[in-house]
């Protein structure tokens, strides 16, 4: 059941990301601006590159030679803006993602990049890659559009699997409900596998709350969203140590969480 419904959403993302990429597909995998310049575009992936990896890195206190020998995997490349900042800080960096027009694109921008390599992925797992890889795999704005929390655990099984001992992740998820406006009611919310539930207490005169149930199923670009306390749960689970789950300050829809194999 599990791999047929797989399958099924496995299409719909697919199809969801090719037509993405082939109508805009810097702007889809950057939405901060309409209409994206090239160089300013992977200019940015370099800013963002460097504060959430390299940054993070040496707060585990690897040195820029112990970078030098690493192993990266980006999961959810796009058109590989951030794969391609991260190859000039490793030895060896692969870019994977569902949609073949955006590795098309990526291949295309970045063709003269020897240590930089992108594939297609099947969006589900990352059964192309042998058990004990890579020394640090990273992903940013890309689980969020993840329909169902369980194809998120199970890539998180995946990457532990990957992951070299000693090695680490940094992952970001959707910390707070789509669809859902921050700071302006009061909500109370749950998150299910496919779909979220949240009840808002609005208070329309003094004293007076009115409550609002809005339920909504997740889809290919509002996906699935976490809680820090249970994705920390899951990840110390799947047996990482060192796991810390965190807001971003910057947006607190993103929730970040780390750990190491």
């Amino acid at each position: 059941m599990f791999e047929l419904c797989s399958k099924k959403i496995k299409k719909t993302m697919k199809d969801s990301w090719e037509k993405k990429a082939q109508e805009d597909p810097y702007r889809f995998i950057d939405s901060s601006k309409e209409k994206w310049d090239k160089k300013d575009y992977y200019n940015k992936g370099e800013k963002e590159a460097f504060n959430h990896v390299i940054l993070f890195l040496k707060e585990k206190t690897l040195a820029q030679p112990i970078l030098k020998k690493m192993k990266v995997l980006e999961i959810g490349c796009g058109t590989g803006r951030l794969s391609v900042a991260l190859a000039k800080h490793f030895a060896f960096v692969d870019g994977i993602d569902i949609s073949e027009k955006m590795i098309e694109i990526a291949q295309k921008d970045n063709k003269d990049i020897p240590n930089l390599k992108f594939y297609v992925n099947n969006g589900l797992d990352l059964s192309y890659f042998s058990n004990n890889t890579y020394d640090f795999i990273f992903s940013f704005l890309v689980f969020q559009h993840i329909p169902r929390k369980s194809i998120v655990f199970s890539y998180l099984k995946e990457i532990y699997r990957v992951l070299k001992p000693g090695g680490f992740m940094k992952i970001q998820v959707r910390g707070y409900p789509p669809h859902l406006p921050l700071g302006l009611a009061s909500w109370r919310y749950r998150s299910f596998d496919s779909f979220f539930v949240a009840l808002s207490e609005i208070r329309r005169i003094p004293f007076l709350r009115i409550p609002f149930l809005k339920v909504k199923k997740y889809d290919a670009t509002y996906g699935t969203f976490f809680k820090k306390e249970e994705l920390e749960k899951v990840v110390k689970k799947i047996g990482y140590s060192d796991v810390v789950a965190f807001y971003d300050k910057k947006n607190p829809k993103y929730l970040w969480v780390s750990g190491k194999k």
